[in-house]
């Protein structure tokens, strides 16, 4: 049900997507439907975490297939491979960035976006900031609010952007590290 619900979310969207139709394309009755979800909502909300997670395993992935020694690098690669999943797949635009606000209504949405955010985007600013690679004196809590808003608006830009995707994707990395030129510490100068 998940997996159709998905399908029909994306290619419609919430509202236009009837229960009738996720329980015809799952193949599934609509007792079935009703036995799993409180209703269609609750439905959605499960699609939701499902893409989360699997974004979030996407770019929990980025380190382990690093070549750079450099940690700030890494995180770079895990936000530059969010926006390129979110540029990439619609899905994750229509569901988690255009109909999760509504549908799940703007306080839930946040809370729930910010609990990703944190779960990645804290969670490596922490370890960033613990070798020493970001400054100490940052709020991670506040930064990460502002990087995780930062990056869902430059993910919307890229999913509707008319620009050619090579092009708006540089020109998206280049701001990026410009912001995070701010909380980076900067290397000690060689001597010569």
């Amino acid at each position: 049900m998940v997996a159709a619900a998905t399908l029909l979310f994306t290619e419609r969207g919430y509202a236009a997507t009837a229960t009738d139709d996720i329980v015809r394309a799952a193949g599934v009755t609509r007792g079935a439907l009703y036995h799993h979800f409180v209703d269609k909502r609750d439905l959605f909300l499960a699609v939701f975490h499902t893409l989360q997670a699997e974004i979030e395993g996407a770019t929990r992935s980025v380190g382990s297939f690093s070549t750079s020694a450099d940690a700030f690098e890494v995180f770079v690669a895990g936000c530059m491979l969010y926006l390129d999943t979110c540029r990439r797949d619609p899905r994750v635009v229509r569901i988690v960035l255009s109909d999760g606000p509504t549908v799940l209504g703007p306080e839930q949405w946040h809370v729930l976006d910010a609990d990703y955010a944190d779960a990645s985007i804290g969670r490596s600013l922490r370890r960033l900031q613990v070798s020493g690679l970001v400054r100490a004196d940052i709020a991670v809590a506040e930064v990460t609010m502002m990087l995780n808003g930062a990056l869902n608006e430059a993910a919307l830009f890229l999913a509707r952007s008319d620009h050619d995707p090579a092009l708006a994707m540089a020109r998206v990395e280049t701001t990026l590290r410009q912001l995070l030129l701010g909380i980076r510490v900067a290397a000690p100068k060689k001597r010569a």
